[in-house]
């Protein structure tokens, strides 16, 4: 015969349970903030990708764009090939190596970008109105 108090105390440590975790999730959320968004930022391309892959800006700020491969590479909006999200965020051509593209935020809006000559590299830019 099942026990009614043992069947109440596991209801009880399992309300404790997700009470706790739900608010340890609450905690973590309400402390943890987006890096502050920059004037300037720049991205560089590397062998392994855009470094860092993911950058903060205000509107009316610039993301310089260059590479430190011995490749051409080419910034551009998705989505690959058209680059029609954002079509102004492409340079309109590849870039030579040494070379560098910048590029300033009139929209805001999170922009994900890529390499038009090596698309699987790719890289997310938050623009925000934030002073």
């Amino acid at each position: 015969m099942y026990n009614l108090t043992m069947f109440s105390k596991r209801v009880y440590a399992g309300v404790l349970i997700i009470t706790a975790s739900a608010a340890l999730v609450l905690f973590i959320l309400a402390n943890h903030s987006a890096p502050s968004p920059q004037d300037t930022v720049t991205m560089v391309l590397t062998d392994k990708g855009f470094m860092p892959n993911e950058v903060f800006v205000r509107k009316g700020g610039t993301v310089t764009f260059t590479s430190d491969t011995n490749k051409q590479f080419w910034p551009a909006s998705n989505n690959h090939p058209s680059h029609t999200i954002y079509p102004q965020l492409d340079p309109k051509r590849p870039l030579q190596p040494g070379e560098h593209w910048t590029f300033t935020f009139d929209r805001v809006g999170d922009w994900g970008i890529h390499d038009h000559i090596r698309s699987y590299f790719s890289a997310v830019i938050h623009v925000t109105a934030s002073p």
